[in-house]
C-alpha cells in the first residue's frame, strides 16, 4: 500500500499534506471492506472470487496509472 499512499499525497501542497494523508488512509480503511464485501456478495464460488479480486486489482491499478500519468 505504500506506493498508493505516496501517490495520494505526492502532489499535495505542504500545508495540505496532513489532510491528503488522512483522506488516503481513510480511503484505505473504507475501500478494503467495501471491495471485499462486493466481491463476496457477487460471487458464491471460491474460484470466481479469486478472479474477481484479480480483476478489481487490475482495474484499480489501471485507474491509478491513468491519474498519475495525467498529473505530469
Amino acid at each position: 500500500m505504500a506506493p498508493v499512499t505516496s501517490a495520494g499525497v505526492y502532489e499535495a501542497p505542504d500545508e495540505l499534506a496532513g489532510i491528503a494523508s488522512g483522506v488516503t488512509n481513510t480511503m484505505h480503511q473504507i475501500g478494503g471492506p467495501i471491495g471485499l464485501s462486493l466481491i463476496v456478495a457477487t460471487t458464491t464460488n471460491f474460484q470466481i472470487q479469486v478472479w474477481m479480486m484479480i480483476a478489481f486489482t487490475v482495474i484499480s491499478m489501471l485507474i491509478v496509472a491513468v491519474f498519475v500519468n495525467n498529473k505530469k
